[in-house]
């Protein structure tokens, strides 16, 4: 499920310092370039010094959150697309059922 919120980087700071603090939710990139590993965040600070919260870019706002509470384990894997579609890999975020 996706939604679309637009935030100055005041309110995007206040919004990931409330999920760090008040819930148990993981917040990992939504997915990487070629070639670099998806990454998760722990505080506030990694994030806002890796984003142009402001201005943006293609992979500013695109979080992936988890909840052990979800249950099952978290993949991450890679998916390979083919040449017709683009060059390289795409890393992405799978959900993958548990015991």
């Amino acid at each position: 499920m996706n939604y679309n919120f637009y935030a100055n980087k005041e309110d995007k700071l206040e919004i990931f310092e409330f999920i760090f603090k008040e819930t148990d939710l993981h917040i990992y990139d939504l997915s990487s370039a070629h070639e670099q590993q998806i990454c998760q965040y722990k505080t506030v600070e990694e994030i806002s010094s890796k984003f142009d919260l402001v201005n943006g870019d293609k992979f500013a706002t695109t979080f992936q959150l988890w909840s052990p509470r979800h249950k099952g384990n978290l993949f991450l894997g890679k998916s390979i697309l083919t040449q017709n579609v683009a060059m390289g890999i795409l890393i992405v975020i799978q959900r993958m059922d548990g015991d």
